[in-house]
């Protein structure tokens, strides 16, 4: 977990210490939005040595309080298939993403909702639900008047009756604002 931290630490840190590099372009944020994105994940699981890696991504909607602040909702999923085994850890969450400059198209993003983790084995699924929390952090570039390319990091915290998973996302979206 100090790993994850120290790693969103710094990818903060870097995203504070860019420079508007759309200065001069429109940040307004008004009406609907909607994103997607895909990366990578590092899967970690509480009693369990190591972290698995795999495919990850995202799909989310809304609409805008203000220019700064989005409140929508986010499909989040990560996904492994290795020897006939597939594991999806996902989730369904309210989200706030605020930005801390209206000028700016550096975010900062937290919510909480529903999660799962599912097991797949030649055709025999398991599946269970519980809660879970989503914080991460971001910048959107626009390359158009309502058009962005979104570099992002995510963490997202899952809590079932069984234990809880841990999933740190690195990747890039788009965002329609």
């Amino acid at each position: 977990m100090s790993r994850s931290i120290s790693l969103l630490s710094v990818l903060s840190l870097a995203f504070l210490a860019m420079p508007s590099l759309s200065s001069g372009q429109d940040q307004t944020r008004e009406g609907f939005f909607v994103g997607a994105g895909l990366g990578w994940g590092s899967l970690g699981v509480s009693g369990e040595d190591g972290r698995e890696s795999a495919g990850s991504g995202y799909l989310k909607l809304g609409g805008t309080l203000n220019d700064q602040v989005l409140l929508g909702g986010e499909s989040n999923a990560w996904v492994k298939a290795e020897d006939g085994v597939t594991t999806t850890v996902g989730g369904l969450y309210g989200i706030i993403q605020f930005y801390p400059s209206s000028t700016s198209g550096f975010f900062l993003k937290g919510g909480a909702g529903f999660s799962s983790v599912e097991i797949s084995l030649f055709g025999l699924t398991v599946e269970e639900t519980g809660f879970g929390l989503i914080g991460g952090l971001g910048y959107d570039q626009r390359l158009g008047t309502n058009f962005s390319l979104s570099p992002y990091a995510n963490y997202v915290r899952d809590s079932y009756d069984d234990g809880s998973t841990n999933v740190m996302q690195l990747g890039v979206g788009v965002t329609w604002h």
